[in-house]
Protein backbone atom coordinates (compact mmCIF):
# COMPACT_ATOMS: atom_id res chain seq x y z
CA UNK A 1 0.00 0.00 0.00
CA UNK A 2 2.99 2.24 1.15
CA UNK A 3 4.48 1.85 -2.51
CA UNK A 4 1.31 2.30 -4.44
CA UNK A 5 0.29 5.53 -2.69
CA UNK A 6 3.84 7.16 -2.70
CA UNK A 7 3.10 6.10 -6.87
CA UNK A 8 -0.03 7.89 -6.76
CA UNK A 9 2.29 10.99 -4.74
CA UNK A 10 4.42 10.93 -7.80
CA UNK A 11 2.09 11.26 -10.68
CA UNK A 12 1.79 7.92 -11.52
CA UNK A 13 -2.35 6.41 -11.94
CA UNK A 14 -3.74 3.52 -13.50
CA UNK A 15 -7.09 5.05 -14.90
CA UNK A 16 -5.76 3.85 -18.43
CA UNK A 17 -4.85 0.20 -19.11
CA UNK A 18 -1.74 1.28 -20.28
CA UNK A 19 -1.44 3.45 -17.18
CA UNK A 20 -1.63 0.62 -14.85
CA UNK A 21 0.32 -1.46 -16.39
CA UNK A 22 3.49 1.55 -16.50
CA UNK A 23 2.47 1.67 -12.46
CA UNK A 24 2.13 -1.92 -11.77
CA UNK A 25 5.57 -2.35 -13.07
CA UNK A 26 6.88 0.29 -11.05
CA UNK A 27 5.41 -0.96 -7.91
CA UNK A 28 6.61 -4.65 -9.07
CA UNK A 29 10.80 -3.34 -8.96
CA UNK A 30 9.82 -1.13 -5.55
CA UNK A 31 8.66 -4.21 -3.88
CA UNK A 32 11.31 -6.54 -5.27
CA UNK A 33 13.84 -3.78 -4.37
CA UNK A 34 12.42 -4.06 -1.07
CA UNK A 35 12.45 -7.78 -0.85
CA UNK A 36 8.70 -8.20 -0.54
CA UNK A 37 7.21 -11.31 -2.02
CA UNK A 38 4.20 -11.32 -4.32
CA UNK A 39 2.88 -13.96 -2.00
CA UNK A 40 2.87 -11.87 0.89
CA UNK A 41 1.71 -8.89 -1.21
CA UNK A 42 -1.65 -10.93 -2.38
CA UNK A 43 -2.00 -12.52 0.87
CA UNK A 44 -2.27 -8.79 2.03
CA UNK A 45 -4.08 -7.68 -0.67
CA UNK A 46 -6.82 -10.21 0.64
CA UNK A 47 -6.90 -9.25 4.03
CA UNK A 48 -6.95 -5.43 3.30
CA UNK A 49 -10.14 -6.01 0.61
CA UNK A 50 -11.73 -7.94 3.32
CA UNK A 51 -11.30 -5.03 5.92
CA UNK A 52 -12.02 -2.53 3.59
CA UNK A 53 -15.50 -4.76 3.04
CA UNK A 54 -15.74 -4.63 6.82
CA UNK A 55 -15.44 -1.11 7.24
CA UNK A 56 -18.53 -0.73 4.45
CA UNK A 57 -20.91 -2.65 5.47
CA UNK A 58 -20.16 -1.23 9.48
CA UNK A 59 -20.73 1.96 7.59
CA UNK A 60 -23.78 1.09 5.67
CA UNK A 61 -25.18 -0.82 8.71
CA UNK A 62 -25.02 2.27 11.04
CA UNK A 63 -26.20 4.20 8.46
CA UNK A 64 -29.96 2.32 7.54
CA UNK A 65 -29.41 2.18 12.18
CA UNK A 66 -29.98 5.92 12.03
CA UNK A 67 -32.43 6.40 9.29
CA UNK A 68 -35.00 3.06 11.12
CA UNK A 69 -34.32 5.61 14.43
CA UNK A 70 -35.24 8.68 12.47
CA UNK A 71 -38.87 7.22 11.17
CA UNK A 72 -39.78 6.01 15.04
CA UNK A 73 -42.19 7.67 17.24
CA UNK A 74 -40.76 9.62 20.13
CA UNK A 75 -42.33 7.22 22.19
CA UNK A 76 -40.19 4.63 20.17
CA UNK A 77 -37.47 5.81 20.60
CA UNK A 78 -37.31 6.41 25.00
CA UNK A 79 -38.21 2.52 24.92
CA UNK A 80 -35.50 1.80 22.47
CA UNK A 81 -32.94 3.90 24.71
CA UNK A 82 -34.02 2.10 27.92
CA UNK A 83 -33.95 -1.25 26.81
CA UNK A 84 -31.05 -3.33 27.61
CA UNK A 85 -28.49 -3.99 24.99
CA UNK A 86 -28.08 -7.42 24.03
Amino acid sequence: MVAHSMLHLMGYDHVKPEEAQQMERRQAEILEQLEIKKIKREENMKRLKIAILMIAVTAMLAGCKKRLRQRLSPLQQQRLRQSPRL
